[in-house]
């Protein structure tokens, strides 16, 4: 399979994957679940996961300022982006949450700007007002904007997956994929 197929299937398989995560943690939430509970056991299990990958990889030693970029990238992108998710989740619907997450990307490209001097074209200004207009107008259900605090926190969420999204590739000019 060459390169762009690879990367077009990875990319929705994790579409989809999170697509479905929204609904299972919906459903596991309106049971009684614990949102903090459901946060800390999605990255106690990923890093059960992804341990033996990482110890695999190339061993060297890490600056403080190293240890501190990837504190700060693990603590938001892992423990701060999943407790905003499942209370954000637990106080909306998983369509919104769906819809909401997809300003990600205009999070993302904002930060990128910012932090490492990409450029923004005014199509995709446009683009990215258009998105966010988009999204806000459906999660009110066709009935103009109307945000619920469960719907704050998951564009919170979405800012701070835009800031590491940014962040990550600035950590990645200085470490592996497999690192950060």
């Amino acid at each position: 399979m060459n390169p762009s197929r690879k990367g077009l299937a990875a990319l929705l398989l994790s579409s989809v994957t999170f697509s479905l995560g929204n609904v299972v943690s919906k459903a596991a939430l309106n049971q009684g679940l614990d949102p903090m509970s459901f946060a800390f056991f999605s990255v106690f299990f990923s890093v059960l996961f992804l341990l033996p990958h990482y110890l695999r990889q190339e061993r060297r030693r890490f600056t403080r300022r190293d240890w501190r970029d990837l504190a700060v990238l693990g603590v938001l992108s892992s423990g701060v982006v999943n407790i905003l998710l499942f209370f954000g989740l637990q106080l909306t619907t998983a369509s919104n949450v769906s819809m909401l997450s997809q300003v990600i990307t205009l999070f993302t490209v904002v930060f990128a700007f910012v932090m490492l001097g990409e450029k923004l074209t005014p199509t995709g200004v446009v683009a990215g007002f258009v998105m966010l207009f988009g999204a806000f107008l459906v999660s009110g259900r066709g009935e103009g904007i109307a945000l619920q605090f469960g719907d704050l926190l998951i564009l919170c969420m979405a800012a701070v997956l835009g800031f590491t999204n940014a962040f990550s590739k600035k950590i990645m000019a200085r470490h592996s994929p497999g690192v950060v």
